[in-house]
Parts: C-alpha cells; sequence; structure tokens
C-alpha cells in the first residue's frame, strides 16, 4: 500500500487541478457574459446622451448596468483568487480598462443629467417670470371691474355684450388671448357650456364671439317675449294713481326695450304680424315649438315669420294626421281578421 502512496497522491493533485481548471473556466464565462451585458448597457447610455433621449429611460438603463456591474465585480476577485500569477496580471489589466469604460460612462451620464436638470430649472424659472409678468400685465391692461355674468339668459345677452364689448371687446391694448379670458371669466353655466369646447388662443377668441352671439343673441324670440310680457299684464281693477304708474311704467319698460330692438311700437315698427306670430306661439304645446326652433336652424333662407309659422303648424297637423290615420287603419285591419274566428266559436 505505501508503493501506491505517491501515485495516489498525484491523482488526488491532478483531480483537483482538473476541479480548479474547470470552476475558473466556469467562473471566466461568468464574467465575460457580465461584462458583455454591462459594455452593451453603456453603449446605449452613451447614444442616449449623445442624442438628448429622456432622462427617465437612461436613468434606468443606468441603475441596471450598476447592478450587473457589481455582479460582474464579485465574479471578478472570485476569478482572480483562481489564478496563477502569470494569468493574474494580464486578467486584472484587462479588468482594470473595463473598470475605466464604467467610470467614464458613469461620468457622461451624470453631465448629461445634471445639464437636464439645469435646463428644466431654468425653463420653470423663465416660465414663472413670465407668468407673474403676464399676471401682472393682464392686471395692468384687463378691466379690474367685474361684469355680471352671463348665465345663458336671452333676455340678458344684450345688456351683457354691450358691457363686455365697451369695456373689453373693443380695446385695441388687449390681444385676443387677453380677451379671451376676461370673456370666459365672466360666463357661467349654459352659457360657459357653449364655449367650453374652445381652446384659449387667439384664432378661437373670434369663432367663441360668433358661437355666443347666434345662440344667445336672437332678436326674434326678445320680441316675442316682450309683446307676450305685454299681453299678459293684468287689467286694474280699481283706478289709483299708484296702480296707474306701476302699470304705466310696465308698458314703457317694454315699449323702451323694443325700441331699442328697431322695434318702436309706439310709431308702428312692430307690426301686427309680429305680435298675432308671438302670440300664435304662445299658444302653442311645447314641443311644437321646438321642432318650429329646429326648422329655422336648418332653413335659415326661409324667414320666420306669421306666414311661414302658420305654413309649418299646418304641414305638422297634416303630418300627425296621417300617421294616426295609419295607426286607425292597421288597428281595424287587425279586428276585421279576428271577427270570423269569432263567428265560429259561437257557432261552436
Amino acid at each position: 500500500l505505501e508503493d501506491f502512496e505517491p501515485v495516489i497522491e498525484q491523482y488526488t493533485i491532478a483531480q483537483n487541478e482538473r476541479r480548479s481548471d474547470q470552476e475558473v473556466c466556469r467562473t471566466c464565462e461568468e464574467v465575460g457574459s457580465h461584462k458583455k451585458c454591462v459594455n452593451d448597457l453603456m453603449t446605449e447610455i452613451q447614444h442616449r446622451c449623445a442624442e438628448n433621449v429622456e432622462i427617465e429611460k437612461t436613468e434606468a438603463i443606468m441603475a441596471e448596468m450598476d447592478r450587473i456591474y457589481s455582479l460582474a465585480e464579485d465574479l471578478q476577485w472570485s476569478y482572480e483568487e483562481l489564478l496563477n500569477e502569470d494569468d493574474l496580471a494580464m486578467k486584472v489589466q484587462e479588468w482594470n480598462a473595463f473598470q475605466y469604460a464604467v467610470v467614464d460612462t458613469r461620468v457622461t451620464f451624470y453631465v448629461y443629467k445634471e445639464k437636464i436638470v439645469k435646463s428644466s430649472m431654468t425653463e420653470n424659472a423663465q416660465r414663472k417670470e413670465a407668468g407673474e409678468e403676464g399676471k401682472k400685465r393682464c392686471s395692468l391692461r384687463i378691466p379690474k371691474w367685474q361684469l355680471a355674468p352671463f348665465d345663458g339668459d336671452i333676455m340678458q345677452f344684450g345688456a351683457f355684450w354691450h358691457q363686455f364689448q365697451a369695456s373689453v371687446h373693443s380695446r385695441t391694448d388687449l390681444n385676443d388671448i387677453e380677451k379671451f379670458i376676461c370673456l370666459r371669466s365672466n360666463l357661467k353655466g349654459p352659457a360657459l357650456e357653449v364655449i367650453s369646447g374652445f381652446s384659449i388662443t387667439a384664432t378661437n377668441y373670434p369663432e367663441a364671439v360668433k358661437t355666443l352671439q347666434e345662440r344667445f343673441d336672437r332678436t326674434d324670440l326678445i320680441i316675442q317675449h316682450h309683446i307676450i310680457q305685454l299681453a299678459e299684464l293684468k287689467k286694474l281693477t280699481e283706478s289709483s294713481s299708484t296702480g296707474l304708474r306701476n302699470l304705466y311704467d310696465k308698458l314703457m319698460l317694454h315699449f323702451r326695450a323694443l325700441r331699442a330692438m328697431g322695434k318702436d311700437a309706439i310709431n308702428g315698427q312692430v307690426t301686427t304680424a309680429e305680435i298675432f306670430l308671438a302670440l300664435s306661439q304662445r299658444a302653442m304645446p311645447s314641443e311644437l315649438n321646438e321642432k318650429w326652433e329646429e326648422f329655422n336652424e336648418s332653413n335659415a333662407s326661409i324667414p320666420a315669420n306669421l306666414e311661414s309659422f302658420l305654413e309649418f303648424v299646418r304641414k305638422q297637423i297634416d303630418i300627425e294626421e296621417k300617421v294616426t290615420f295609419t295607426k286607425g287603419t292597421k288597428s281595424t285591419g287587425v279586428k276585421k281578421a279576428q271577427q270570423p274566428s269569432t263567428e265560429i266559436d259561437l257557432k261552436e
């Protein structure tokens, strides 16, 4: 047995060397794999910094590179412990070159990040300064007084628009964006909803004004309103100076409003047809009046006068009668079809 001891010892040494070589190869492959991944990420980071790609994604890639580099560094220490002196010097030199590349990439990234942060801070400061300057300028240029907000009441649009036109719309020292801001701040309810789809731009301001005027500047409806209000005034049961004064004031209120719209009732500018149109519409159901408004919007070339209104009502009546007649015919047909079966049942 003693004769075999040298052989056994040599075999053991050979086995250990073989295991050591296998471990060196395996560790070398793992280090190489991690270094390749880090190199790919470094290339991507350098490219993103050069092309000014968004900082958030670049920062995430940087974090992933640091994580993999840390794993590679741990493997490198284990790998170096397995190498002989000749191989160790060469591998340490390779690792140092790789380490310098990582440091260079980190420097590139942090310089880029600092530039982005400074640029963002400068932009925010400029935006804040511009906003404060704009507020200051607007506070000086836009009227300080507040108009009564317009809520969509057609009867109040004329008064609102005349005030807004005098205080804001006609001014030459305000640009259209400032006028638009002021207009929106003086609207609420349905009136604000009408222009809510418009962005606040200089181009959209005249379009918003046009939309408001088309929707609420309805002279025809205002005239009808005053006529109906006059027709609904209650008769005085007792003659007194106070009662007569109140009635007179109410009459003149409507007459002056009509005169302001070019319909001076005292001088005969309000026609009989206009009066009868208002009274006729008042007597009609709301559903028909809604259809009449829709008809006017889709047929702008047809004048909305008494003649066209009566013709519209006649056609609506014809339609309703035809529908009613058709329903009655179908109903009668069903009953006639059912009668023979009933007679048979009775005979049985």
